[in-house]
């Protein structure tokens, strides 16, 4: 037979693993070939000139989110890795839609998570001599 002290430790030893395997959660990864695909983010973009330059330069793939974080996980990841793991995931999205190209409408505000919200372009390889255009 249990006894409360027993079970007060088995409720306890089981938080304590659920936290343990919460830790070891890892963030999302860029996968190969989405390291190469390039974010402006708006605030960066200077007055729209990369956003008039994509709509005119490149090909409009479609809206694309990142977000890494969960409700049960975020206390244990630091913001820098959630950061960092919502534009591996923006980034992967792009690339599965065959982009190389987006600007970065904004981080979403939630407390659990971070969420990147953007549009993909597929833009033409850009030489030296053309990344004036950017």
């Amino acid at each position: 037979m249990i006894t409360s002290s027993q079970h007060v430790m088995n409720k306890i030893l089981l938080l304590f693993l659920a936290l343990f395997l919460i830790s070891c959660s890892r963030i999302i990864r860029t996968q190969d070939g989405a390291e190469s695909v390039q974010l402006f983010f708006l605030e960066q973009s200077g007055n729209g000139r990369h956003i008039q330059s994509l709509e005119t330069s490149c090909e409009f793939i479609g809206e694309v989110i990142g977000s890494e974080g969960h409700w049960y996980s975020f206390w244990f990841i630091s913001n820098t890795l959630l950061l960092q793991g919502a534009i591996n995931d923006l980034k992967n999205s792009i690339y599965e839609k065959g982009g190389n190209v987006a600007i970065v409408y904004s981080d979403l505000d939630f407390t659990t998570s971070v969420t990147l919200l953007g549009q993909a372009y597929n833009c033409s390889p850009i030489d030296s001599k053309d990344k004036a255009r950017f």
